[in-house]
């Protein structure tokens, strides 16, 4: 059983990591190709610019592996493979369509977020109303962290 969990988390950190690799060259190319890029300035580190949509890429990336392995869970057990459906459904447990639909809501708002940072700079009281906003809908969607118990 053990085993089966490690085949799980390679084939997603593998698939995370090719898919993020050419996502973040395409929009490095993107960012470039369009001019939307961070200039160097009085109050920057950088000397030259520096392209800002590798958060698009990460976004893509996080969205592709979840939503696609999601998909493909009945495809496999399918083809023989009913170990992998049991063990994701047995791990997510009963009623994970909220909480799952506040990740996305959540993550979906601080990425707007953060491309219209990225294409015009918002003040720093903006970006943590929308932040708040967004950690909001996890607390409504049931979703806790429970670090310190």
């Amino acid at each position: 059983m053990l085993t089966s969990w490690y085949l799980i988390f390679a084939v997603a950190l593998a698939q995370s990591f090719f898919i993020s690799l050419g996502l973040t060259a395409l929009m490095r190319w993107a960012s470039n190709r369009w001019d939307i890029v961070d200039q160097p300035g009085e109050r920057k580190i950088h000397e030259k610019p520096i392209p800002v949509l590798g958060g698009v890429a990460i976004f893509l990336t996080f969205n592709l592996v979840i939503f696609g392995n999601l998909l493909l869970l009945e495809p496999a057990s399918l083809m023989g493979f009913d170990w992998i459906r049991d063990n994701v459904v047995r791990f997510l447990g009963e009623g994970t369509w909220r909480p799952l639909i506040g990740v996305v809501v959540g993550s979906l708002m601080i990425f707007i977020l953060g491309v219209v940072d990225d294409l015009k700079s918002l003040r720093p009281e903006t970006k943590l109303a929308g932040q708040i906003m967004a950690a909001l809908v996890l607390v409504i969607a049931g979703i806790r962290l429970e670090v310190f118990v």
